[in-house]
């Protein structure tokens, strides 16, 4: 009888049809994904940004990246004919007056113009010049000022032909900035950089 009933257990272990895994085979399939990280194991940390390098250089004034050394002479024409010649004489980094507002940037710098009317007709330097403001590296720009200086340059007017004045654009810039790069130009004509110091 004993011999019967071990025969019937070896004939039912043999002769299943399924093939069931077993449970170590089962562990080995489902063990595929990665193990939970455990509080020891130290986030990954996150590569720095690349800083943007500017190549600062002087040059002919056609880029921003190549203005004209400070204190040089801009001719600007308008259309083929010239129209201006302008040079910044002077910078006051620190520029303030009694009704200025407090500078949103923290401080105001005025760039002293000198500006001479090379056209043959009469002429406003503040509405037929346009111009721009951006730190030596090109990433920062610098807002015109909206109250007007006692010697702002849309105080000039009207400039006759050969004449010459002198004016301060003033713009909104922080405290540290000692130079920077001002681009000029006309309606008609390209900008030309240059350098300030």
């Amino acid at each position: 009888m004993a011999t019967l009933a071990i025969l019937t257990m070896l004939a039912a272990g043999c002769g299943s049809d399924t093939d069931t895994a077993t449970p170590a085979e089962t562990a080995e399939e489902t063990s595929t994904a990665a193990p939970a990280p455990t509080p020891e194991d130290p986030e990954p940390e996150a590569e720095p940004e690349p800083e943007y390098e500017y190549e600062y250089e002087y040059g002919d004034g056609s880029m921003a990246t190549r203005p004209l050394e400070p204190g040089s002479y801009v001719w600007l024409t308008e259309g083929d004919a010239p129209a201006w010649e302008l040079q910044v004489v002077n910078v006051d980094w620190d520029y303030t007056q009694d009704d200025f507002p407090e500078s949103p940037l923290g401080a105001y710098a005025a760039l002293y113009v000198e500006v001479t009317n090379m056209a043959e007709y009469a002429q406003d330097p503040y509405v037929s010049l346009s111009w721009q403001l951006f730190d030596p590296w090109y990433t920062e720009f610098y807002n015109e000022c909206l109250q007007p200086a006692y010697e702002d340059l849309w105080n000039v007017g009207q400039l006759e032909p050969g004449e010459t004045a002198t004016g301060v654009i003033v713009f909104e810039v922080y405290p540290s900035l000692s130079e920077a790069v001002v681009g000029f130009s006309t309606f008609d004509s390209e900008g030309t950089w240059l350098a300030v110091n």
